[in-house]
């Protein structure tokens, strides 16, 4: 098909003129800058570069072959780019696996496959790299295994250090009554967010997050009109809020899940309003095992890393940072790449790192359980001190969840976890039991109840048969008194440490 109508400027940036003057009718990679407001073949004017960028993606120039690079997050386009699109000589269809370089003011791309033949963990993570750029092109050279086909030994590795690893449900399965629509969602945040205003150091009110950074200071307004109009170099999102539809309608664990663990505890629903590109960076759930679902027309990308002995200690090494992802993507291992829409929910099990990127707008609806072989990922988290970063009110919570854990363990009867999670972290546990002495009593407490339940006596070695006396080796391991006045064998003391 031939083309004759000339190319109209894209924009009246006098220094883009000769740009425009050699730019291509057909057959060609567009970089659209953040200057042009007009089509350069209708003539058309748009209100941004954005609306631009989607009018030239429209059915209207399907014929013409264009291609349009996506927005990068935080990378303005500041001049007007294009190369010459080369197609796969036995394929017509558009081809997606590339490396960039940047020459002359142009872009040159070198392809090397098409979409059918690219991997699913290959198609993922270009959706990454189409939506948020360059800064997470590394993750092509990272052994990321798809949520379908984990490998033996990727999945032996989860399993050695969590309960399982993550595992997709269908998002139906997740209501009592019904799934709430996006309308829902929205009328309750409007509400909530007017009643209540944002509380940066709060674990129980919503907070506003700008480019990955709560930012108090910012009208929670602009995340709703971000929904309908995405900012790809400032994307902001809301996180905790509490929201009645979500509670009303009944959230809950789906019954599939219990062939894998059995949910306890389960509480603290929250809602995040999260906008195309928004991007959370690597994290761990203070070691509570969480289920997720997406509401509405919401597409997320998921990367999970286990919990292991590597991994932790390489997110100890960006404790405090940002772009944790990018730093540490390398050192990582078992790493799981899942999308997900609003057809799924998502088992995120205790310790699990990992870290989102959301392609296409909505809510996201997540809620914290545990289960009673989740101590030991807890205690994993908490002898790297990976919550010595977090705000005060976090690190409670942290606490709270080893003391509801603690608790399951002991109920279902595996007190060897139980003793070898409370060895394991003995001295981050002695640390905060030293300055918070209602936790102290608490977890004593627990320990009194369930070791004279007549179900669980002594130790598993049987080095200690009396009660008191092993109640009492157990608060010496970790300095928390017994005021007993009992003496402990040093001998015995070694062996219920071994």
């Amino acid at each position: 098909m031939e083309f004759t109508l000339p190319v109209i400027p894209g924009c009246n940036c006098p220094s883009h003129r000769e740009i425009f003057d050699a730019w291509p009718k057909n057959n060609a990679i567009l970089r659209v800058s953040s200057c042009m407001r007009i089509c350069p073949y209708c003539g058309t004017r748009h209100s941004n570069a954005s609306r631009l960028r989607k009018h030239l993606k429209g059915y209207t120039y399907r014929s013409r072959n264009l291609t349009v690079e996506a927005e990068h997050a935080g990378i303005e386009v500041r001049k007007p780019q294009w190369s010459v699109a080369t197609l796969d000589k036995n394929s017509t269809s558009k081809i997606v696996e590339h490396s960039d370089s940047l020459e002359e003011g142009r872009i040159v791309t070198v392809y090397h496959g098409n979409l059918q033949s690219a991997s699913p963990v290959r198609q993922t993570l270009e959706e990454i790299q189409e939506c948020f750029g360059a800064a997470f092109s590394g993750l092509n050279r990272c052994d990321l295994y798809p949520l379908g086909d984990v490998p033996p030994t990727v999945r032996s590795l989860w399993q050695s250090c969590t309960t399982s690893v993550p595992t997709l449900y269908n998002s139906s399965q997740c209501w009592t009554v019904r799934i709430p629509s996006a309308r829902d969602l929205v009328i309750d945040a409007l509400v909530r967010a007017e009643n209540t205003r944002s509380q940066p150091d709060s674990e129980e009110d919503f907070r506003v997050s700008c480019q990955g950074e709560v930012n108090g200071s910012i009208d929670h307004r602009i995340v709703l009109a971000q929904l309908i109009d995405p900012d790809p170099v400032q994307p902001i999102f809301l996180t905790g809020l509490r929201l009645p539809s979500a509670e009303n309608y009944g959230f809950r664990c789906p019954y599939d899940l219990c062939a894998v663990v059995e949910p306890e505890e389960e509480c603290n629903v929250q809602v995040n309003m999260t906008p195309k590109y928004s991007f959370v960076d690597l994290h761990i759930d203070y070691g509570a095992d969480g289920l997720s679902t997406l509401v509405g027309e919401c597409r997320k990308i998921w990367l999970l890393y286990p919990p292991s002995e590597a991994n932790l200690r390489a997110m100890k090494t960006v404790d405090s940072h940002r772009a944790k992802l990018s730093r540490i993507m390398h050192q990582l291992e078992g790493g799981i790449i899942a999308a997900t829409n609003a057809s799924h929910a998502i088992y995120i099990p205790a310790g699990c790192i990992h870290a989102t990127f959301t392609l296409q707008g909505g809510f996201l609806i997540t809620k914290d359980f545990t289960t009673s072989e989740s101590l030991a990922a807890i205690a994993s988290y908490l002898l790297h001190g990976l919550d010595r970063a977090l705000s005060t009110a976090a690190r409670e919570i942290c606490y709270e969840w080893f003391e509801r854990c603690l608790d399951v363990c002991l109920c279902s009867g595996n007190l060897n976890l139980a003793l070898e999670a409370w060895v394991h972290s003995q001295d981050a546990l002695a640390a905060w039991a030293a300055s918070h002495r209602q936790w102290r009593v608490n977890v004593r407490r627990l320990w009194e109840q369930h070791l004279h339940d007549n179900t669980v006596q002594g130790c598993p070695c049987a080095c200690v048969r009396g009660t008191p006396q092993f109640l009492a080796i157990i608060f010496t391991t970790t300095s928390i008194e017994m005021n007993t006045g009992e003496s402990v064998n040093q001998s015995e003391y070694r062996i219920c440490q071994a």
